[in-house]
């Protein structure tokens, strides 16, 4: 081997890698346009936040965390109870919203679903919300009807929310990729600079688990993929949660990448990852606040490094009530009165955690820059 060559490609491997690691750990979050972190709530359901009132109190606390992007949505069995028949005040609390959300400068996303009685593929029972629609003319003049009134206001929308579970989609990936291949279609119609996600996987696409009686099924997202996904999504949503395993975040990160895998064997490997759910509650005995908080700061920091993970959406923003014992309820970051938690506080100092994100495009160039010189040098 040439070793005027080595030396050469020893000098420069180490200059690149001096170059990496800097632009890594060097500067401030808040020095680029970054906006990594989300949040979710309820603010357009009526009966959890009552008045006006209370939407613009949460999101005045939501501004002051630093939080940069809100999910919200809409319950299609809410909006249209009974067929043709609109409920308004449902679209105006969501228009408010994103109106007081503008005013902030607040991003946000609109999660679909809840099918009603009335097109549900089983109506009689209490969960029928969890069924596909019979009617998928009605289900395209539902989307139709709401990408026409937002249009302009509403560009990412997430179709579904935890398919691949009973305890949200009880009929299966057909129906719902038939669903979700419409709803793309019609947005796109509408808006071609429309963004959709995959209604967010309840765990990693792949491995399913059992919860009470609800089954979240094996290998769903390979599922979708055999029956043409590929076309119809841009962005992949995923909760890879860690409860069991209190909050361990290599156990999200391996769920992370487990759907990741599933992408590239499909060919999308450039295909963004949205974490839109994440958290854990203080009704586990081993989970006090104090912990909660950590876990938050923990989330942001490891999980963001992933090259694929665009934005983490924490769950939740206010606590669903007072019972202390109850998961729903210990998960917010404020409590049911609007007191803050301690993850409200560890929330707003996030940016002096987060490392800074530096161009990814150019890292993973670098990276394989280094990847190269490394197998010139071994030779």
């Amino acid at each position: 081997m040439n070793y005027n060559k080595t030396f050469f490609l020893c000098c420069l491997l180490v200059s690149l890698l001096s170059v990496f690691a800097f632009s890594i750990e060097s500067s401030n979050a808040a020095e680029y346009n970054y906006e990594p972190y989300g949040i979710c709530t309820h603010l357009d359901w009526l009966f959890f936040y009552k008045t006006e009132d209370e939407v613009v109190k949460s999101i005045e606390m939501i501004k002051e965390t630093g939080v940069q992007w809100v999910r919200t949505g809409f319950v299609w069995a809410w909006l249209e109870p009974e067929e043709g028949k609109i409920e308004e005040d449902q679209i105006n609390r969501v228009m408010f919203i994103a109106n007081k959300l503008k005013e902030k400068e607040i991003n946000f996303y609109l999660n679909l679903g809840g099918t009603p009685k009335w097109t549900s593929e089983n109506p009689v029972v209490e969960d029928y919300w969890r069924y596909s629609p019979t009617d998928m003319e009605a289900w395209r003049k539902y989307i139709q009807l709401l990408g026409n009134r937002l249009k302009g206001i509403a560009k990412y929308w997430e179709i579904g929310n935890e398919v691949d579970w009973e305890a949200f989609w009880k009929s299966g990936m057909e129906k719902y990729v038939e669903t979700l291949k419409i709803a793309y279609t019609e947005l796109k119609k509408i808006d071609p600079e429309i963004v959709v996600l995959i209604g967010g996987l309840a765990t990693d696409g792949v491995h399913g688990f059992k919860s009470g009686e609800m089954v979240a099924m094996d290998n769903a997202l390979q599922q979708m993929y055999d029956l043409g996904v590929k076309d119809y999504y841009d962005i992949l949503s995923i909760h890879p949660y860690a409860i069991s395993e209190l909050g361990d975040t290599k156990v999200s990160l391996e769920k992370i990448n487990t759907a990741y895998e599933v992408m590239i064997k499909n060919g999308d490997k450039d295909k963004k990852i949205w974490v839109t759910e994440i958290g854990l509650p203080t009704s586990i005995e081993e989970i006090d606040e104090d912990v909660q908080a950590g876990n938050l700061k923990e989330v942001y920091t490891e999980i963001l490094k992933h090259p694929q993970v665009e934005k983490i959406f924490w769950y939740n923003f206010r606590c669903k009530g007072t019972d202390p014992k109850d998961v729903e309820h210990t998960l917010g970051i404020i409590n049911y009165d609007f007191s803050p938690r301690k993850a409200y506080y560890a929330f707003k100092e996030m940016k002096k955690y987060v490392e800074k994100p530096a161009d990814r495009k150019f890292l993973k160039k670098k990276q394989k820059m280094i990847e190269k010189i490394k197998k010139e040098t071994s030779r």
